[in-house]
């Protein structure tokens, strides 16, 4: 049998691929492919990562699925896995979950070795997006889902660059699968993740594939209305007790092109990966010295950054409110 897990990467469609593989459960499992239940949160196998070790995707693996602390996880866990698949006539077992990109190698190291004794072959596929294009994707989630106020893009607050080391990546799981098992592809150049994904695999032809995109981008100026919602408005009476509802609405409201940072920045922080990117594309026999494309064209010349009075901001969020609960009436 064998296992496949989609490793991610963050904002390369994982959720796609996740809702691909739950909406074509009951085709998928006539034709030999499994999705299991006991590894999920929701429609990803957050439950590898917690096997794994890593501590932040164990507690939330528990706190999602109302584990007690005194329960042995990996027990649990290797025990379900081995249950699901236990005289199942199915080929191919497949694991979805964008965290497992952050692993480290001793993560890695127990988690492959878990595979081994259910699975004879183990393919890890994933995704890989050009740091500058992943920050700019990232800096939605970090003021969605972690109230973030900085307007720094491309770097942390101490000055580290935002964006992965891939060739660490595949280094890390190299050390424990063959290089034949590992399939990597720059998210950019591939206009239909799903189908990549689908067709690495060897899945049917007679599977439904959504055509409009899930989540789709928020715009420059919602990106900046959110931003000084968390640093100034989130704790304010008018709208402490339903922040939830209106980061939500102003996320789902102001949608088009995101903040873009200049142009010369995008390309400093590529540049500060270049060795490891070089590295990946001499590894995985790339035609761009680099891995990625070093077209930088899609960004300003100068800032783009929108400035708003508190006024303004609260005129935005109103409307977004507003907006809102005109479309929920009709």
């Amino acid at each position: 049998m064998r296992a496949v897990l989609d490793i991610g990467d963050e904002k390369t469609g994982s959720k796609s691929r996740q809702m691909f593989i739950h909406n074509n459960k009951v085709e998928l499992l006539k034709k030999g492919f499994l999705s299991l239940k006991s590894t999920k949160v929701g429609y990803y196998d957050m439950g590898l990562a917690a096997y794994a070790g890593n501590r932040h995707f164990i507690k939330m693996f528990k706190d999602k699925n109302a584990i007690s602390e005194n329960v042995d996880l990996d027990a649990l866990l290797e025990n379900g896995i081995a249950e699901e698949i236990k005289g199942s006539d199915s080929h191919t077992v497949i694991f979805s979950f964008e965290g497992l990109i952050r692993l480290n190698s001793s993560e890695i190291s127990k988690l492959t070795s878990m595979l081994k004794k259910y699975f004879s072959e183990i393919l890890v596929f994933g995704f890989f997006k050009r740091q500058d294009k992943w920050a700019v994707s990232a800096y939605t989630t970090r003021l969605t889902n972690r109230g973030a106020t900085d307007s720094k893009v491309f770097y942390y607050s101490y000055g580290i660059p935002r964006g992965r080391n891939y060739f660490k990546v595949l280094k890390g799981w190299a050390s424990f699968l063959p290089k034949e098992s590992l399939i990597f592809y720059d998210y950019d150049k591939c206009g239909d993740v799903v189908r990549t994904f689908s067709d690495v695999v060897g899945m049917p032809d007679n599977l439904i594939f959504e055509k409009s995109r899930r989540n789709p981008s928020m715009s420059a100026l919602g990106a900046e209305v959110l931003r000084r919602f968390n640093k100034d408005l989130s704790d304010s009476n008018k709208y402490k007790d339903r922040t939830a509802q209106v980061i939500r609405r102003i996320r789902q409201f102001y949608v088009g092109t995101p903040y873009l940072p200049p142009k010369n920045e995008a390309r400093k922080l590529f540049k500060r990966f270049s060795r490891s990117n070089k590295k990946l594309a001499n590894t995985l026999g790339s035609n761009e010295k680099y891995f990625f494309s070093e077209d930088f064209s899609g960004y300003p010349d100068k800032s783009s950054k929108i400035k708003l009075t508190l006024g303004e901001v609260e005129g935005y969020i109103d409307k977004a409110l507003e907006a809102s609960s005109k479309a929920t009436f009709d």
